[in-house]
């Protein structure tokens, strides 16, 4: 899998190691799959791999879909984080959820749509 991501990562503009590589998987919880085919991951764990994406391939605007779905509670305490870390140093993220994000970033803005 850390191959596939390495490759991603390139295809993205962003070529990246394999020690970089294996840190920015191990952030996302992913370190001990980083050897493991990437056919053999769950769900979650590919998900992991998305935002493991957004971190070695940096851009100033996340498009994030139900980025919570499929996840457990570390992860989504991770990806909460992350999305705090992104806005906080700049970034923006715009988010598509049925999940509570509770963020902690200062400058957010919540849209609800209802039915």
């Amino acid at each position: 899998m850390l191959e596939n991501f390495r490759v991603m990562c390139a295809l993205n503009g962003s070529a990246i190691g394999r020690e970089e590589g294996r840190d920015v998987l191990q952030r996302v919880g992913l370190g001990r799959q980083a050897d493991m085919s990437a056919r053999q991951l769950s769900m979650g764990q590919l998900r992991r791999v998305a935002l493991a994406r957004l971190i070695a391939c940096p851009r100033a605007l996340w498009l994030l879909d139900e980025v919570l779905a499929s996840l457990d509670e570390t992860a989504v305490g991770a990806t909460r984080s992350l999305i705090d870390e992104h806005v906080s140093e700049g970034g923006m993220a715009i988010v598509s959820t049925h999940q509570a994000l509770r963020l902690g970033a200062s400058t957010s803005l919540r849209i609800e749509l209802t039915a």
